[in-house]
């Protein structure tokens, strides 16, 4: 079994009580007395997993490298994202106060899944961030350093159907609303669009605007 899938093989067993027999990714039952196939070093990765308060974690799939781990663990300096391969090395770590959302999508049109993480910094705002492997290395993809990747309403992550581009080649387009939905105030969408090698702000539209334009142009059934 492969280092990674080891590793969630027995967060899965520590999630579920230590069960005296397991079920491995292949369906077979294991029983403890066959855990001393463990290479040393998996048993001290595996003891160290044990100490952590996890949110969540999971395999993120990118091709030939694969597949990486990720988890989320709750610290005394906030929630802790780390991304490791194989090897247990980390290639990506970052606390952020809450991340409450980590999921795969392919948003660039490449054959393996894009890693994005949701989080929050404190007050109303959420923000978003999107992770890459580019050139070998896990790279942030959303440009975050005027807080164009906030959003308190809403968040998309979809195809672009505008005219002229083809929706199956193109990379997605990220739209961020903001403004509470109670909020009496108006809620804009920023549209980020993937320029440069990184996703950035090009613009934002009325939503209100750009939803009595689709009441008005809907075909009635």
């Amino acid at each position: 079994m492969a280092a990674v899938g080891m590793l969630l093989f027995y967060l899965s067993l520590f999630a579920s009580c230590g069960s005296a027999e397991l079920q491995s990714k292949n369906g077979n039952a294991t029983t403890k007395g066959e855990l001393g196939l463990v290479k040393r070093n998996d048993i001290d990765v595996i003891s160290q997993l044990r100490q952590k308060k996890l949110k969540t974690f999971g395999e993120w799939d990118v091709g030939e490298d694969s597949p990486y781990l990720y988890f989320v663990e709750e610290t005394d300096g906030g929630d802790r994202l780390q991304v490791i391969n194989s090897n247990y090395e980390i290639l990506y770590e970052k606390t952020l106060p809450e991340i409450s959302r980590v999921y795969g999508i392919t948003a660039l049109r490449k054959p393996y899944d894009q890693l994005v993480f949701e989080y929050h910094e404190g007050g109303n705002d959420y923000f978003v961030q999107m992770l890459d492997l580019v050139s070998g290395k896990v790279s942030e993809q959303i440009y975050s350093a005027k807080a164009d990747n906030t959003f308190s309403a809403n968040i998309v992550i979809q195809p672009q159907f505008r005219s002229g581009v083809d929706p199956a080649k193109e990379p997605f387009e990220v739209l961020l609303t903001d403004f509470g939905l109670p909020s009496a105030a108006g809620k804009y969408t920023k549209v980020l669009r993937y320029k440069e090698g990184m996703y950035r702000l090009i613009g934002e539209f009325d939503r209100a605007k750009a939803a009595e334009f689709i009441e008005n142009n809907l075909n009635r059934r």
